[in-house]
Parts: structure tokens; C-alpha cells; sequence
């Protein structure tokens, strides 16, 4: 039976450190960041469900911010396990842009909803925004994150171009807005045409 390899991969607080023998369901023992080894189903690794030895949530609920939150099949539910996969499972298929990188969550975002719930209602969550890193090499944490639209989401991406201009860093989708000329002409008039930064953008195309 094929068996995937996990050895020396991190999930959360843990890394997968040998194939436990048995019959049954595959079970990985790890070695979670607090010192503390403890054995977990291969399943509930790559999909994120156990992240640490407990140690977490048992920190969690020392701060009394631990309660039954009833939001499993809540759309904002669905954004923080999302968070949590691309940056914790190897597996996941936008994990090198994310876990790959160092991306990381704060640890009172990484066990508990309930402290993500409060921040995000505190925040400005819509069911029309997703969550958004300010810094995009940045972590989640609060610092760091709102709650923003797709076009925002889109100017913020790490493939898009920042130009300087007067001491004024905007991408160009940014700039094309503020001055009325489109982003290829933009683009092109600097890389293809060689024409300063001022010019190409504040030119309007005949």
C-alpha cells in the first residue's frame, strides 16, 4: 500500500519524525515544539486538524478564551482553516507560496477560531471580503492583516510591479488609476521605450 512521506515535514508545532509501525490506520510519531513527542493519525496531519501535541490549546484554554463556537460550516470557519493548510500542510497545492516561503499565523490565530472569530468581527469582516496581508512577506497575525475585496487583494500581490515616483511607491494597476493612462502603456513606455518614470506615467496616450 503506498504509504506518503512525511518525515522531517512540519505541520503546525510538529514534525513528522518516523512512520509508527501497526496495523490500521498510518500514524506518524512527532516531536512538537515544546520538547514533547506524541504519536497522530497520518490524515489528521495533512489536513491540518492536529497541529500541535496540545500543548496550544491547552494554553488557549488556561487564557479562558476557549469556548464552543458552533461556526464549522461558517464561511469565516472556511478562511481559517484555509489559512491554516496553506501555511502548515506540504501537501496543500499553494503551500510553497505560503508554509514554503515561512509564512506563518500568530499562535493565538493558529488553535483557536474563537480568537480569530473576534478579531475579524472586530475588523470589518463582510462575506464579500477575504483576509488580506498588509505586507505580503509578512505573517497572519493581527498586526498584519484586514479584511479586504479581490481588487485590493490584487494590487497587493507579490507579482505586482511598485514603482517610485515624487517619493510616492504605488503598483502600476495603482498608478493607472491615479492618472488616467493604462497599465500596458505604462509598462511598456518604461521597459520597451526607456522613457523616465514621470513621463510614463503622467503622458496621456494620444
Amino acid at each position: 500500500m503506498y504509504t506518503r512521506d512525511l518525515y522531517n515535514q512540519k505541520f503546525g508545532r510538529l514534525t513528522a519524525i518516523s512512520l509508527v509501525d501497526g496495523t490500521g490506520k498510518r500514524k506518524w510519531l512527532c516531536q512538537c515544539e515544546c520538547g514533547k513527542s506524541v504519536i497522530v493519525l497520518q490524515g489528521n496531519l495533512t489536513r491540518s486538524h492536529t497541529l500541535s501535541c496540545g500543548c496550544l490549546k491547552q494554553e488557549i484554554v488556561r487564557s479562558g478564551a476557549h469556548t464552543v463556537h458552533g461556526q464549522s460550516h461558517t464561511r469565516l470557519y472556511s478562511i481559517w482553516k484555509g489559512m491554516r493548510k496553506r501555511c502548515y500542510n506540504q501537501n496543500a497545492s499553494n503551500y510553497p507560496r505560503y508554509g514554503g516561503r515561512g509564512i506563518t499565523i500568530c499562535s493565538e490565530w493558529l488553535e483557536s477560531f474563537e480568537h480569530f472569530h473576534a478579531w475579524a468581527m472586530q475588523n470589518g469582516y463582510a462575506d464579500d471580503l477575504s483576509i488580506d496581508r498588509m505586507d505580503v512577506n509578512g505573517n497572519y497575525s493581527p498586526e498584519n492583516c484586514r479584511f479586504a475585496t479581490a481588487k485590493r487583494q490584487s494590487n497587493n500581490r507579490r507579482s505586482n510591479r511598485v514603482i517610485v515616483c515624487n517619493g510616492i511607491s504605488k503598483t502600476v494597476a495603482e498608478w493607472s488609476v491615479t492618472t488616467g493612462v493604462s497599465a500596458m502603456s505604462i509598462t511598456a513606455r518604461i521597459d520597451r521605450l526607456g522613457w523616465d518614470t514621470e513621463k510614463a506615467l503622467y503622458t496621456k496616450s494620444k
